[in-house]
C-alpha cells in the first residue's frame, strides 16, 4: 500500500476503482462490493461504468469523483484517506486550462457516454431479475443449502421449521434483495433474491 501510485483520470476527474484497489492491495470484485455498503445502494450506481479487460470482455467498475473516492479510503485507512486527499490537492494545481474541445473530440465523448449509459440499463435491467437459492448457488458454485446457510449466518435471512418443512424470512438487512414467494402447494414461504445477491454474498464465501 505504501509504494503503489495513485492515479486520477484528468478528463473526467475520477479515480478507478481498479486503481483504488490496487492501491489497497485488495481483489477489486471485493473493492466493488464495499463500495455498494459505504456509499450506499441509492448512490454507489450513479458512478457505475465500465472497462475493456485484456481479453476484450468488457467488465463493470466505478469512477469515483474526489468525495466518494475519499470516503472509500477513508473506509480502509485514515493514512490512505490522507494520500487520497493529498494527491487530489496536488492534482488541482497542475492541472492547465481545459482547451476548447474538436468536434472529432465531442464525437468519442457523446459515443463513449451512449456505451456508458447502455451499460447502466443493462446492469439495472439484469437487477431486476428474481433468483432462486438454486439459481445463485449456480453462479456462485454452491449447493442452494449452502447458499441458505451462508444467508443466514450473514444476517439476510432466518429459517423456520414448519410441517417438517422449512420456511425463510428476510432480515431487515435483507429486505434489501430478497422477493418473498408463497408456494400455492405447501403454502411455505421461500424467498427469491435480486441478481445483486450475487456479488454481495461473492466476498462472504470463505476460501
Amino acid at each position: 500500500m505504501q509504494t503503489a501510485l495513485l492515479k486520477i483520470d484528468t478528463d473526467t476527474m475520477t479515480m478507478s476503482s481498479l486503481d483504488l484497489a490496487e492501491v489497497v492491495s485488495v481483489r477489486h470484485d471485493h473493492f466493488m462490493a464495499k463500495v455498494l455498503k459505504v456509499l450506499g445502494e441509492e448512490v454507489a450506481p450513479n458512478f457505475r461504468g465500465y472497462y475493456i479487460a485484456t481479453n476484450g470482455k468488457q467488465n463493470p467498475c466505478y469512477h469515483l469523483p474526489e468525495r466518494e473516492a475519499c470516503l472509500m479510503a477513508m473506509s480502509y485507512s485514515y493514512e490512505l484517506q490522507a494520500r487520497v486527499y493529498d494527491e487530489w490537492q496536488r492534482l488541482k494545481t497542475q492541472v492547465p486550462q481545459s482547451k476548447p474541445l474538436t468536434t472529432q473530440e465531442i464525437l468519442q465523448i457523446a459515443h463513449d457516454e451512449v456505451l456508458r449509459l447502455s451499460y447502466v440499463v443493462e446492469q439495472k435491467s439484469d437487477n431486476c431479475l428474481q433468483l432462486t437459492v438454486t439459481e445463485i448457488g449456480h453462479r456462485l458454485k454452491l449447493k442452494p443449502n449452502d447458499v441458505n446457510k451462508l444467508l443466514i449466518a450473514n444476517g439476510f435471512q432466518t429459517e423456520q421449521r414448519i410441517c417438517g418443512g422449512r420456511s425463510y424470512t428476510p432480515t431487515e438487512k435483507g429486505k434489501l434483495y430478497a422477493v418473498p414467494a408463497t408456494s400455492a402447494q405447501t403454502r411455505q414461504q421461500s424467498l427469491r433474491w435480486t441478481s445483486d445477491t450475487v456479488s454481495v454474498l461473492q466476498p462472504l464465501i470463505l476460501p
